[in-house]
């Protein structure tokens, strides 16, 4: 088989990734696909991203069995097969990557600052390459030594792209999903896309096994990008069989070029359980432990408090103004209140962005000045004691007083519209659960 992994063609003002699909589907047209096309999200935290930091793979072969649908270019109908029954030579190999080499640099947005980069071979990286670059930092040297034998690789602009080839062709799934992505006609990329509000809202209940397709609370369409690229919108499942259909009763402009990948979209790969001395810039972390100081708002209405774990370090976490009403949940927690968080890492100073948290245990008293003629006594200094300022009574201990908690305990998530593409929703970790999943 010819495996091809290809990153970086887009850059942030347009262009995109994934299409590339497309083209190498048309180039190898004298090959068969060879399983699902794959989307592969990589480390969210990685500064050198456009956007989602996703890498593609796809499969060529001489199939047997079964076709499968798996999409359509230009209004032909696209199959793979599940199984194969060929085994490339090195000359074969060679000229497979002069083909994908001529594609990335025709359609790489080279000019505005994209690193595209290929990696052809004819077997899987080492597995230990897909967790690197799903949770860490990975330099271009690791990445080539991870490498099987036989594989070419190579790029434009740096060729950074490589680095995510490898890892996505490393992939081997535990936890999946499926999107079809569908793709503007060639004459409308650019201009202002027309998907029906009222169409999306319509899927989503008709079909139960998608998931992240709207914020009903926010009134957005999540299944449309804001960029000009060519996508013109996306849908997810954990049923690779019914997104054909769903994507047929999306109102839209006229469209005849899709792609069905197998992803690790929604899946939270990325989160490391971690405890606070482990933590280094662009990881992504769960953490239990204990609330330890009161929430607060900052400038740009950014809510922050800190974290103690068994380790008895602390850490600062942030629920970010993009997180809206999750930030509400925030302010009210109290010290002592045991939690678990998990977010991505973000540098100078370590500060964990939160995506979501599991509120294990409330506190329910909390310990404060006592009181005396209607009011709380002052304190006399430390270790004085404390003193009402009417009668002037003294008192020497603070005192335990009980509390309304307006927050109970279970899992709370930033909304729809602020969740990371491989980060777990709501809805797909109930549903992961209930079937024994991860």
């Amino acid at each position: 088989m010819l495996r091809i992994g290809i990153d970086d063609t887009d850059s942030l003002k347009g262009w995109c990734t994934t299409y590339m699909v497309t083209h190498l589907i048309k180039e190898f047209s004298d090959y068969d696909i060879i399983g699902y096309p794959r989307l592969v999200r990589l480390n969210p935290m990685i500064p050198m991203k456009t956007r989602g930091n996703g890498a593609i793979t796809i499969t060529f072969g001489h199939g047997k069995g079964e076709p499968v649908w798996t999409g359509m270019v230009e209004g032909k109908e696209i199959y793979m097969y599940l199984h194969d029954a060929h085994h490339p030579d090195r000359a074969e190999i060679e000229c497979a990557a002069d083909r994908v080499e001529t594609i990335l640099k025709k359609y790489s947005d080279i000019e505005n600052g994209a690193n595209p980069g290929y990696v052809v071979c004819p077997g899987y990286p080492a597995q230990r390459l897909y967790w690197m670059g799903v949770r860490r930092y990975v330099e271009m040297k690791d990445a080539l030594r991870l490498l099987p034998e036989g594989a070419i690789y190579g790029g434009f602009n740096g060729s950074l792209g490589v680095i995510g080839a490898a890892c996505a062709l490393a992939w081997r799934p535990h936890d999946r999903t499926w999107e079809i992505i569908v793709y503007r006609d060639k004459t409308r990329i650019g201009k202002k896309r027309y998907v029906d509000e009222q169409s999306v809202i319509m899927m989503d209940k008709q079909f139960p096994d998608t998931f992240s397709n709207y914020d009903y609370r926010h009134r957005r369409i999540l299944i449309t990008p804001h960029t000009s690229c060519p996508i013109l919108f996306g849908i997810r499942s954990d049923n690779p069989l019914i997104l054909g259909n769903a994507a047929r009763c999306i109102l839209s402009e006229s469209w005849n070029t899709c792609t069905l990948f197998l992803t690790n979209q929604g899946t939270d790969d990325h989160i490391v359980r971690a405890k606070i001395p482990e933590i280094t810039r662009y990881m992504s972390v769960s953490i239990s432990g204990r609330v330890s100081s009161m929430p607060h708002t900052i400038q740009g209405g950014h809510v922050l408090f800190r974290i103690r774990d068994s380790s008895g370090l602390s850490v600062d976490c942030a629920a970010y103004e993009p997180t809206k009403e999750f930030r509400g949940v925030i302010r009210k927690l109290l010290p002592g209140d045991r939690v678990r968080i998990w977010g991505g890492v973000r540098d100078d100073p370590i500060t964990i962005n939160l995506e979501g948290i599991e509120v294990r245990q409330l506190v329910s008293f909390i310990r404060d000045r006592p009181s005396c003629c209607g009011r709380r006594m002052e304190s006399m200094g430390k270790g004085q004691g404390f003193r009402c300022r009417v009668c002037r009574r003294k008192s020497k201990h603070m005192v335990k007083m009980e509390i309304n908690r307006e927050i109970t305990t279970g899992r709370y998530h930033v909304p729809p519209c602020a969740t990371r593409h491989i980060s777990m929703p709501e809805k797909r970790m109930i549903t992961t659960e209930t079937r024994g999943g991860v």
